[in-house]
């Protein structure tokens, strides 16, 4: 990677450095006044993080009027995101999401988005008072996950549907991505304003075989969650604009607090220049550790991992980091899971049909440590389960069938609603997301007639021990008759 500024510099992290040397009276916010309480965080964290977590001064420059070391912390994000403007987020990708929407879209406008987009998408349509032009996406049969869209389709549904804007998903949240330069070719040629949901794929650029990167390709807006992969603190996420003319950082004030976390804006600052050093090298380094990884699964019988290769349609590839776990034995994956957490180990997302592992730097000082530990876990599992189909009805699709459709979707407290019982919600109209979480992709959608279809689906999931929002209690969020009416 060619950078034009000193990517070791950090801004950021040498005026708080500075600032904590200083033995400076605090007579101002925060009130743990760094750290001077005694309180179980203080034995746990020690006295250095809560010398960094102040407030905006003199010395510590302001998030949203930068002069000093925030606006050259976020040029130097620029820099290495290889971008016109960046920008720090603490409210995680989803501020930057919806704040992006709000940028390239009008009220009463269309904005085309993709059916397994996160829920902040949506709710990013609905502020910004758009209709939303629903884009199918492809389904694997097997696995059911989002293959994401066909690229084929895009310019149909542009002309058809005079679509101002367009958010895609890339990579998925398996870690699957398709053919990103075409896509922001066909945005260009009907000057479509594209952002690009990268929550998942800030490490990409520097995994072996140059997965093609939508900020040097030209995308709009690309929001990245530096916490999922980069080694930054959890809730933060960077921003790339491309384009200056797009109001992002006004429209970002509507979702970030004006009381930024310097720790966390600080855990930003350091993944940067980290990735800016050693980025290359740890690039290569996940690469080995994601083959090593799936190797050692491999070995386990009844054990293995599926690959890019495993699925047809529009995917020209997988980030090999996201492991994505099955098993010969009929479990589900929210038994695998249970079980792995039983034994001490975490996953990031567990389905009916698989558990997605996410593998990053973090585990590159302990290899040997998870391999032992993963091992060890698979078969005892297998030994439990052994000859036993436990996983007899495969979950359907977590997507039902799909068509492209105009949803205006709004927020459920501006309009008049009700609570019922899932059950009894055929034929009533959504007012609110219903979404398995994580990934956080609607199962219904705000203004989605719902059909005993989705609710098969959302009784399945409740059964199979899914964890779905939206549907607290057994009740569901629809509108009033009187308002479909309207």
């Amino acid at each position: 990677m060619k950078y034009q500024l000193d990517q070791s510099r950090l801004p950021l992290c040498d005026v708080l450095t500075q600032y904590a040397k200083e033995d400076r009276v605090r007579l101002s916010m925060p009130g743990h006044k760094g750290g001077h309480i005694d309180t179980p965080l203080t034995k746990a964290w020690g006295a250095a993080l809560w010398q960094w977590d102040v407030t905006e001064l003199a010395m510590t420059d302001q998030l949203y009027h930068a002069q000093g070391c925030l606006l050259e912390a976020q040029q130097l994000l620029a820099d290495f995101l290889g971008a016109e403007q960046a920008f720090f987020l603490v409210n995680g990708a989803s501020a930057g999401l919806m704040a992006g929407i709000l940028s390239v879209i009008k009220p009463g406008e269309r904005i085309l988005v993709p059916r397994n987009a996160h829920g902040s998408i949506w709710r990013g349509v609905a502020l910004a008072g758009a209709e939303a032009v629903v884009m199918p996406v492809g389904i694997d049969e097997t696995w059911q996950i989002p293959l994401g869209i066909d690229v084929n389709q895009v310019e149909t549904v542009i002309k058809a549907y005079a679509v101002k804007a367009m958010v895609v998903v890339y990579p998925t949240y398996h870690g699957l991505y398709g053919d990103m330069a075409a896509l922001i070719s066909i945005c260009k040629k009907y000057q479509v304003k594209l952002v690009v949901d990268m929550a998942h794929g800030g490490h990409l650029p520097f995994l072996p075989g140059r997965i093609p990167n939508p900020i040097e390709l030209g995308a709009d807006i690309v929001i990245q969650g530096w916490h999922k992969t980069m080694g930054s603190m959890t809730q933060t996420a960077v921003a790339a604009v491309q384009n200056e003319t797009l109001t992002f950082g006004q429209n970002l004030l509507y979702f970030q607090s004006t009381s930024p976390s310097y720790p966390l804006m600080s855990s930003l600052d350091g993944a940067r220049a980290l990735w800016a050093v050693k980025g290359c090298q740890f690039g290569q380094d996940l690469a080995v550790w994601a083959a090593e990884f799936t190797q050692a699964i491999h070995q386990v019988t009844g054990w293995r991992t599926l690959d890019s290769k495993d699925f047809a349609g529009p995917v020209w590839g997988k980030d090999c980091t996201k492991i994505l776990l099955v098993n010969d034995f009929g479990l589900s994956g929210f038994v695998v899971a249970d079980y792995l957490s039983e034994m001490g180990i975490d996953v990031e997302m567990a389905e009916e049909a698989l558990v997605t592992i996410i593998l990053a730097i973090g585990d590159l000082p302990q290899k040997e440590r998870i391999i032992s530990r993963v091992t060890a876990a698979l078969e005892q599992i297998r030994h439990k389960q052994q000859g036993v189909s436990v996983r007899e009805n495969h979950l359907a699709a977590f997507l039902p069938s799909q068509e492209v459709a105009v949803l205006a979707p709004r927020p459920w407290w501006s309009m008049s609603c009700e609570l019922v019982p899932y059950g009894e919600a055929i034929g009533m109209v959504a007012a609110e997301m219903v979404s398995l979480y994580p990934p956080g992709i609607p199962l219904l959608l705000p203004g989605q007639e719902i059909t005993e279809k989705e609710i098969a689906i959302l009784e399945q999931m409740i059964l199979a021990g899914g964890s779905v929002q939206g549907c607290d209690n057994g009740v569901i969020r629809v509108l009033t008759e009187a308002v479909i009416k309207k």
